[in-house]
């Protein structure tokens, strides 16, 4: 496929279907075709969601969605802290879910897996992201695919966008919060906003350890807070008490001081920076044996 006909039109006309087993790498080819820097590859996988989002509206059906990739999707048994991966070297690349994920959760672990597979490299080409680049380039394209970009800049620009609005979109699309915290975070680059995704469950190391920790964050440009890593130790107190004492469907607000805000670049395993100050915050909690909050944080005070 030629690189130049991956675009962002989400009318555009999905690849040959007679050998379905090669679909991948075609449009694996057309994605590194003109990739010779981080940028490049960036832009390029972007520009191939619409291609992948054309296919994902019809059966609701992965193992279907998908074929015309080549890629074969298996729900298997995981533990609790692991969404999926993905066989690269196989003939017929296999995705691997966890079965005991919501259809929502596995659908967006299975957009993020292809991203993998398409993101390596062809032979002789050297891999131009680092590890933590590459998780946060597929998070991009996962939440490209299945959130447009343009349907959440219509609900950013409305004077009741918060945690609320995000939901009812998740709801609108039948998806989980992530992509579409995702895709929002990535048009609040230049605010000082960011959103956060936490849930009540145990540390990946300590399981029995439950409290509200942090599982996605996205808006402020290299605002970063530890997956895992409880609210209430970066400060967020009051909000972590909040939403233990909150009931399911209800919203709250207040603020916390000091909280620590990290800052990290895009391929960076470190943080680069920490600053400390107040920070107000809107929140929506959901569920009740397992619950989950989503909060949008405002950082302005933070010195951002």
């Amino acid at each position: 496929m030629d690189a130049s006909r991956i675009s962002s039109d989400p009318d555009a006309s999905p690849p040959p279907r007679d050998d379905p087993k090669d679909g991948i790498d075609k449009l694996r080819a057309s994605i590194w075709a003109t990739a010779r820097s981080r940028a490049d590859l960036t832009q390029a996988l972007l520009s191939a969601a619409p291609l992948l989002r054309s296919h994902m509206v019809t059966s609701g059906d992965l193992q279907v969605e998908l074929a015309w990739l080549g890629v074969s999707i298996r729900p298997i048994v995981m533990g609790s802290h692991v969404r999926g991966y993905c066989e690269p070297a196989r003939a017929v690349r296999t995705v691997y879910v966890n079965g005991s994920d919501g259809p929502e959760l596995r659908r967006y672990t299975a957009v993020h897996e292809i991203g993998h597979l398409l993101l390596v490299p062809p032979p002789g080409r050297p891999r131009v992201l680092s590890r933590e680049g590459e998780e946060s380039l597929c998070e991009a394209f996962a939440s490209e695919v299945l959130v447009p970009r343009e349907l959440v800049r219509s609900r950013i620009d409305t004077l009741t966008w918060g945690p609320e609005e995000l939901l009812r979109l998740c709801g609108e699309l039948s998806v989980n919060v992530t992509p579409a915290l995702i895709s929002a975070g990535q048009l609040m680059r230049d605010s000082t906003e960011v959103l956060v995704y936490s849930r009540r469950r145990g540390h990946p190391k300590r399981p029995d350890v439950e409290d509200f920790r942090f599982d996605s964050s996205s808006g402020a440009a290299h605002v970063y807070f530890p997956g895992d890593q409880r609210l209430s130790s970066a400060g967020l107190t009051r909000l972590a008490a909040a939403a233990e004492g909150a009931v399911h469907n209800e919203s709250f607000a207040g603020s916390d001081e000091p909280v620590r805000v990290e800052l990290r670049g895009l391929d960076s395993a470190k943080s680069s920076k920490v600053l400390s100050g107040p920070v107000s915050w809107r929140a929506h909690r959901v569920g009740r044996e397992h619950p989950f909050v989503v909060a949008l944080l405002q950082l302005d005070k933070v010195g951002l």
